[in-house]
């Protein structure tokens, strides 16, 4: 299997000054470099470390961002579990998963305030973090992440045909993944890519 950890360093050594994620913003698009984007990770993962969140469940929720990006690889990497769930997701969705998961933790975009008032009335002990605040820690050294962790990442079914279902990956079943992707697309360092289904799934 991959090292995920090597893999990240060598993309880091080969293209750290090169711009790497482009959002739009107030009308432009503005460019993040790889190694900004890694440092934010491993930022934000020392953060989340310092709060005592490792081994934690952690739920990201809210729109597609280069922050949703670098929560999601700074948990499911460094800290613990990356829950990501639609950004669709009312109210009663999103109790009924922190109920079941044990949420310890919850990152979330600024749209989402009304749920979130819920929630923390709900769950007052919930740690909530706002997206917007993802960017800017000062990376870190952080301990050897393992990557033979059973699980690394909980996606939900879309719930089409009956209630959505918590699905568990391994660091093993991301990179099966990219092998089959790869095989059917290949692609290279001059490819660019068009996000625009949910990072949730």
């Amino acid at each position: 299997m991959i090292n995920f950890e090597q893999c990240l360093q060598d993309n880091c050594g080969k293209w750290k000054d090169r711009e790497y994620v482009f959002e739009k913003k107030e009308g432009c698009f503005q460019a993040v470099s790889y190694g900004d984007f890694l440092d934010n990770v491993r930022g934000f993962a020392g953060h989340l470390l310092s709060l005592g969140l490792a081994g934690k469940n952690i739920m990201i929720f809210g729109e597609n961002s280069t922050n949703y990006m670098e929560a999601d690889l700074a948990v499911l990497q460094y800290v613990g579990v990356s829950v990501c769930v639609s950004k669709e997701w009312k109210a009663k969705e999103v109790l009924r998963a922190i109920r079941l998961l044990d949420i310890s933790c919850m990152i979330y975009g600024a749209e989402k305030q009304e749920i979130m008032k819920e929630v923390a009335e709900e769950f007052p002990k919930l740690l909530l973090i706002p997206m917007d605040s993802v960017s800017g820690f000062k990376s870190t050294e952080i301990p050897t992440p393992r990557e033979d962790d059973i699980c690394c990442k909980i996606v939900f079914s879309s719930g089409t045909t009956a209630m959505p279902k918590a699905v568990m990956l391994s660091k093993r079943n991301l990179f099966a993944g990219l092998d089959s992707l790869y095989k059917r697309c290949p692609f290279n360092e001059e490819d660019v890519d068009y996000l625009f289904l949910p990072l949730s799934h």
